[in-house]
């Protein structure tokens, strides 16, 4: 947050909203968000602050910015313990998906409206059935609108790009504890070959000695 010559506040999101608020394609909102940063960055100057560091009240960037393309997603903790926790059973029903997300049900049915990924089957009477990966599909949509502040254009195209990264990083702990198993085999086996070999030399010592003794 920075003052004006005049005493009025303003903040970059106070200073990019009107530029942006009419504007529809990516590379013309791109460029009228990065003019409008350099105006609130000017009146900054102007109240006698040299760097973005002496401001440690500005206001952040809007949420614009992050529904361009160079934006990268990726699993957070907190997604990975969501889907973790999700019991194995063949479908949800709408209640049950909820609470295991974390929202309301209506937010879930807002989302079917929103988002192509998730279509939950219906039965004749309208009633939804949510499969294991719809309310896997819930957690990511929910992890890119309420963590990473996608908006749902945003999200809706970020969707696959997570899901896809979800997907590696499983594939990443299945590789990581097939290695581990087999390591773990290999030295099992050392181990057994280990204790056969000190077993026979016990045994020959054991007939030594009763050699030496008779």
């Amino acid at each position: 947050m920075v003052k004006t010559s005049r005493g009025s506040v303003m903040t970059i999101e106070t200073a990019v909203e009107g530029a942006i608020e009419n504007v529809a394609g990516t590379d013309e909102k791109e460029a009228a968000l990065k003019e409008a940063l350099g105006k609130a960055l000017t009146v900054s100057s102007e109240s006698g602050i040299e760097s973005l560091s002496d401001v440690d009240q500005l206001e952040l960037i809007p949420f614009q910015m992050r529904d361009h393309d160079f934006v990268e997603v990726a699993p957070s903790d907190s997604l990975e313990r969501d889907l973790s926790s999700i019991p194995e059973q063949m479908a949800f029903k709408i209640g049950t998906a909820a609470d295991l997300v974390g929202v309301k049900p209506y937010v879930l049915r807002f989302w079917e409206t929103e988002f192509d990924a998730l279509k939950p089957k219906k039965s004749q009477k309208g009633q939804r059935a949510y499969s294991r990966r719809d309310v896997e599909t819930a957690m990511m949509i929910k992890k890119l609108l309420y963590e990473d502040r996608f908006s749902i254009e945003g999200a809706r195209s970020k969707i696959k790009e997570l899901r896809s990264k979800v997907k590696g990083v499983r594939e990443d702990r299945a590789e990581l504890e097939k290695m581990r198993e087999e390591v773990k085999h290999r030295v099992d086996e050392v181990r057994s070959v280990a204790l056969t070999e000190m077993k026979a030399l016990l045994g020959d010592i054991s007939r030594f000695r009763a050699l030496f003794s008779a």
